[in-house]
């Protein structure tokens, strides 16, 4: 891991971005985290240059479950990178919202909820496109 990767995790740690207190204990877990990182995501990382796009990430976040402890640090961590992140959650339950302080995050909430949105698609990399592209149009991001 190079070391502003390194860099960026003690960033993380300082940022009192995080919902619970950040103690030594924490700052383990997202240490450990960010290090054992899924391979995948680290090579976009490493290999993207920032200096001509910024990289966009949409989740679609279509059930109940809130973000564990992990995926809040991963996408905060990512974040600090220089992502820009879009959670789509068609079902309106919060997600995001109870890990990750107020500051840091804008809600854009739908007037209906929606429980039965079909994902099949988003397997397809031209949807993802387009889909991505109308995303970030509509967010003006």
């Amino acid at each position: 891991m190079p070391d502003s990767e390194f860099v960026k995790i003690q960033e993380l740690i300082n940022l009192d971005i995080f919902k619970r207190t950040v103690d030594f204990e924490f700052m383990i877990k997202v240490a450990s985290t960010i290090i054992s990182i899924d391979d995948k995501i680290l090579k976009l990382v490493e290999n993207f240059d920032f200096s001509s796009d910024i990289p966009k990430l949409i989740i679609l976040d279509n059930d109940k479950e809130i973000f564990s402890e992990e995926d809040a640090i991963i996408m905060a961590f990512l974040n600090l990178m220089g992502a820009d992140i879009v959670i789509f959650t068609p079902t309106n339950y919060a997600n995001i919202e109870n890990r990750i302080k107020d500051d840091y995050f804008n809600i854009h909430q739908l007037q209906n909820a929606r429980m039965d949105i079909d994902t099949e698609d988003f397997n397809k990399p031209t949807v993802h496109k387009n889909i991505a592209g109308k995303l970030f149009d509509l967010f003006k991001l």
